[in-house]
């Protein structure tokens, strides 16, 4: 189709197909569409940037097409390279060879974000190196490996900073895990982390000077998940603590819910984290709401903090058919108490889509308000559905 309507398009709707945000929003409902983002950058020239981005912005590698058509790429279309943003790395072994020799031909120079799920078996690794040596490079997410040496050697040959590290949970059997070969130099300048995302790794090896390669002391952000070890995890925070004005934690083993010392190791006073502004704790299960109070009240009236979000699931918001309604109401209320002492602190509930649904309905949010009224009163909550 030209840019002029042709056809049986009415004039109105020609017209609509023009309007940028319009398109822009079309094209993006069908994001993971290969075949309708196809048919998309044919209806115009309008409708082609929007496209593009979404099939070439994100490449998944990992098999011998997706080898061929990286190919094909560098020698018919070279100017659809300057689109790819985000590079997913899943190799199997045997296609090491082949697969690394593909990507040491590529200029990965638009690169901003790299993912490697699986790394290469001996010869390879200096290609894989390479490309985590770009400096355009700004955001890394690698698989965790039993030993450290193995992961920290990635970055062997880098020298700028990071934006963002996420370091996740091994989810692949076919992980290299042979050490003997790796050789780990002194860096000569340790990278500097802005965000770390982290999953079952504990935090200290990251930062043990004798061995990773990372720089935490101007850390600003902290994710934690799957982290099993509340002593050792303090700990953590008493170093990284200075500089971060973002901590999220989730799946923290921090006692049991019902007692009475849950959250009470976890301090996120000044002491620990005097510059933190916002904290987000993922509460798993109903019974952990108790905590929160206890979590909070180590928190002085002097603190910087901004804002509290709470991440639950649907069984934890009160509803006049749960057999635990009341229980729950008394845990928002202690957690309307808690906050709501501080006037410069705002709540934020984000209630996840489980399978249990969201809030059933417009009621359900009025009902969880109703538990929070300070909070509520001061125009400083806010109930969000979140995916």
């Amino acid at each position: 189709m030209s840019e002029a309507c042709v056809g049986d398009i009415h004039p109105l709707s020609c017209a609509m197909m023009q309007i940028q945000e319009l398109v822009d929003l079309t094209v993006d409902f069908l994001h993971d569409s290969v075949a309708d983002l196809k048919r998309c950058s044919l209806v115009s020239r309008s409708w082609v940037p929007s496209a593009r981005f979404h099939l070439f912005s994100y490449f998944a590698f990992g098999d011998e097409l997706e080898c061929q058509r990286l190919v094909v790429m560098l020698e018919e279309a070279p100017h659809l390279l300057k689109l790819m943003t985000h590079l997913a790395i899943a190799f199997h072994p045997r296609l090491d060879t082949l697969a690394y020799g593909v990507l040491s031909k590529i200029p990965f120079a638009h690169l901003k974000r790299l993912t490697i799920y699986t790394l290469p078996w001996k010869a390879p690794m200096l290609v894989l190196q390479n490309l985590v040596a770009l400096p355009n490079i700004t955001h890394i997410v690698v698989m965790q490996t039993r030993d450290p040496k193995l992961l920290f050697s990635l970055f062997l040959h880098r020298t700028a900073s990071l934006e963002t590290l996420e370091i996740r949970s091994r989810e692949y059997a076919t992980q290299r895990e042979d050490v003997e070969d790796v050789q780990i130099q002194a860096h000569a300048q340790r990278l500097q982390i802005d965000r770390l995302r982290v999953a079952n790794m504990p935090t200290a090896r990251l930062h043990d000077p004798s061995l990773s390669p990372f720089d935490l002391s101007a850390l600003k952000r902290l994710v934690v998940t799957e982290y099993q070890e509340l002593c050792s995890f303090r700990g953590i925070l008493t170093t990284l603590g200075p500089s971060l004005s973002h901590l999220e934690i989730a799946g923290l083993m921090m006692g049991h819910p019902g007692s009475e010392g849950f959250g009470k190791g976890l301090d996120i006073g000044p002491k620990i984290l005097p510059r933190l502004m916002h904290f987000t704790f993922h509460v798993g299960t109903p019974s952990m709401l108790s905590g929160i109070p206890v979590l909070l009240s180590g928190i002085p009236p002097n603190t910087l903090l901004q804002q509290i979000t709470l991440v639950v699931d649907r069984d934890c918001a009160p509803s006049c058919t749960d057999v635990t309604r009341f229980e729950l109401v008394d845990a928002w209320n202690a957690i309307d108490a808690a906050v709501g002492c501080f006037h410069s602190i705002s709540l934020t509930v984000r209630v996840t889509l489980t399978v249990a649904g969201a809030l059933e309905s417009v009621l359900g949010v009025s009902e969880l308000r109703a538990c929070l009224p300070r909070l509520a009163k001061t125009k400083r909550l806010l109930v969000v559905e979140a995916p």
